[in-house]
């Protein structure tokens, strides 16, 4: 989600405004460059606050599991966007973990072997768990 209180008028600004500053290397580890672009164009924000508000509507229909990698300290995203999936995820389970050691782009940060390793866990662990459920079911294929 987007919290910057001038999200709502991107759609308005976007005609006067092309860009603004990016926000960009939000990562803890020294020396690392995500390579963001300088600016980000005000149109990308309104789209992307139109896509949200789509993601939000549409969150009760997910039923696969979810795993979501959060850093305590992350200077881009605030914790409503783990709140909007809280709330939303009516029909799917969420696992939530916390990183301590990083920023907002973790993947190039000091967790980033954590999110690495527990998202190939976690995959393993979910299609185990299809692959029981449908010997249990006897709709397993070969």
């Amino acid at each position: 989600m987007i919290d910057d209180p001038r999200a709502p008028l991107a759609g308005i600004l976007k005609l006067v405004l092309k860009s603004t500053p990016a926000i960009a290397n939000d990562i803890l580890k020294p020396g690392m460059d995500e390579g963001a672009y300088p600016r980000t164009p005000v149109a990308a924000a309104h789209e992307l606050n139109k896509m949200f508000k789509d993601t939000i509507r549409l969150l009760p229909r997910i039923t696969a599991p979810v795993r979501v990698f959060r850093s305590t300290v992350d200077h881009v995203v605030s914790d409503t966007s783990v709140a909007a999936l809280r709330r939303g995820l009516t029909n799917a389970p969420l696992t939530l973990t916390t990183l301590e050691n990083s920023y907002h782009v973790a993947t190039l940060d000091n967790d980033a072997e954590e999110i690495f390793q527990g998202s190939a866990d976690f995959i393993r662990a979910v299609v185990a768990g299809t692959a029981a459920a449908q010997v249990q079911e006897g709709t397993a294929h070969e």
